[in-house]
């Protein structure tokens, strides 16, 4: 049984890394989307409450599901978290939250925030591009995954 579950844990990861890697990625992911929703939740720019806030709801429904991840504490728990993520509410957020991380990427190098050094802008843009495009792989993945 736990050897299955380990064959499991590194064929659902394998592309991304160990199983330790995903979990240390889905922490900080995590944490970010948390951050990001809070943070335009907190001033919405004007006509775009509605937007932000179905932002704010897909990002948190991303957030739950690599906190999942990042909590477990065995390949048989780390397996079903990762699965877990092909729901179909997950499923359907992932390219809209994807998008936006790449959106943020955007605008972050057309209008650099003034207290970003050029390394720090390099590496958001970076982070969330990753990010973004993660998400939008992992929908066409999880659609994959879910017809087989």
């Amino acid at each position: 049984m736990q050897n299955a579950a380990q064959q499991q844990a590194k064929a659902a990861t394998d592309p991304i890394g160990t199983p330790a890697t995903v979990r240390m990625q889905a922490a900080q992911g995590a944490l970010v989307l948390n951050a990001l929703a809070a943070l335009v939740s907190k001033n919405p720019p004007a006509g775009q409450q509605q937007v932000v806030a179905a932002f704010a709801n897909d990002a948190g429904e991303i957030a739950s599901g690599l906190h999942s991840i990042a909590e477990t504490h065995d390949d048989a728990q780390f397996t079903n978290a990762v699965f877990a993520m092909c729901q179909p509410a997950r499923r359907e957020a992932a390219p809209r939250v994807g998008h936006g991380l790449l959106s943020f990427a955007g605008g972050i190098q057309t209008t650099p925030p003034a207290n970003m050094t050029e390394q720090d802008r390099a590496q958001a843009i970076s982070y969330f591009s990753t990010f973004g495009d993660g998400l939008l792989i992992f929908r066409r993945n999880a659609i994959k995954r879910v017809s087989n």
